[in-house]
């Protein structure tokens, strides 16, 4: 998922041609969007590029039963 923090639209897309985001104003967000790795450009402004790296684990969230969890509910710390 990509979210354009920025206060101009922004058109990413992948170096490989494998995705095209289209436009994205400010504050938009795309859909979730299948990329391994690969560099990506603004087609808007192209010397604003990036690199994913597709290698990385994904982030779990934490478990909310357990008691050290920051998600573990309140009212069962003891």
């Amino acid at each position: 998922m990509w979210k354009n923090n920025d206060s101009t639209t922004h058109h990413i897309v992948m170096d490989n041609g494998s995705a095209d985001l289209g436009n994205l104003a400010p504050g938009a967000s795309t859909t979730a969007t299948a990329i391994a790795s690969g560099s990506f450009h603004c087609t808007i402004h192209p010397t604003m590029v990036g690199s994913i790296n597709g290698s990385l684990p994904v982030a779990s969230m934490p478990d909310p039963g357990d008691p050290s969890s920051p998600l573990y509910p309140t009212s069962r710390r003891k």
